[in-house]
């Protein structure tokens, strides 16, 4: 895996970029892998059965027999249900609290907070922009928080309708094709924080 030492000095370059004011980086998403070796032969939809409780979106691909991507996700990349188009901004995180009290003042804290907003803000405008290329009549929810099992983030829920002149499901290819990675998993601007990353990270997201 990604020692820490490793990682925080991505961080650290990351901070450098910001405060030199130079280039387009506003934001990068730096990450860590980390190797896990079981004792025994296990099957993907076992492993991905025990995150049922992390109330996330949970996916399995398993294009062989011997490897399999799984996953929990807070939000689906997009839905497409008739002509409705459906996804969220998520962007700005707190962990959730031992008890009631404390995480209540997380969430005030995540609320409160000028940077998580300020990414979350990115996050929806990378969002509607690359949606609008596609679909018309965006419409964007007020800022809520969408508490998981373990952390809880700023979010917002995008709408758009479909295009008339979609026969052909365009909208679906044009929204694959652009929308991820988005600011939240990536950074702002795209290109310049998805260089940054592959400079920094030696393994393949």
């Amino acid at each position: 895996g990604t020692p820490f030492v490793e990682w925080r000095a991505g961080v650290l370059g990351a901070l450098a970029k910001f405060e030199d004011g130079e280039g387009e980086l506003r934001k990068v998403v730096l990450a860590r892998n980390h190797k896990v070796t079981f004792g025994e032969d296990v099957q993907p939809l076992d492993v991905l059965l025990k995150l049922r409780t992390h109330r996330g979106y949970l996916f399995c691909l398993q294009p062989s027999q011997h490897g399999a991507f799984i996953g929990c996700t807070p939000e689906p990349l997009f839905k497409i249900a008739k002509d409705t188009i459906e996804t969220m901004a998520i962007a700005g995180t707190r962990p959730r609290g031992a008890t009631a009290a404390q995480d209540a003042e997380l969430e005030e804290e995540l609320v409160a907070s000028a940077k998580d907003n300020y990414e979350n803000e990115v996050t929806a405008r990378y969002i509607q922009e690359r949606v609008g290329a596609v679909a018309q009549d965006i419409s964007t929810s007020d800022i809520f928080v969408l508490k998981l099992r373990h952390v809880q983030h700023l979010a917002r829920r995008i709408r758009a309708v479909r295009r008339p002149s979609d026969k052909d499901g365009q909208t679906f290819i044009g929204l694959l094709q652009t929308l991820n990675p988005t600011p939240a998993v990536c950074g702002e601007s795209r290109p310049v924080a998805t260089e940054f990353i592959r400079r920094q990270e030696r393994f393949d997201r």
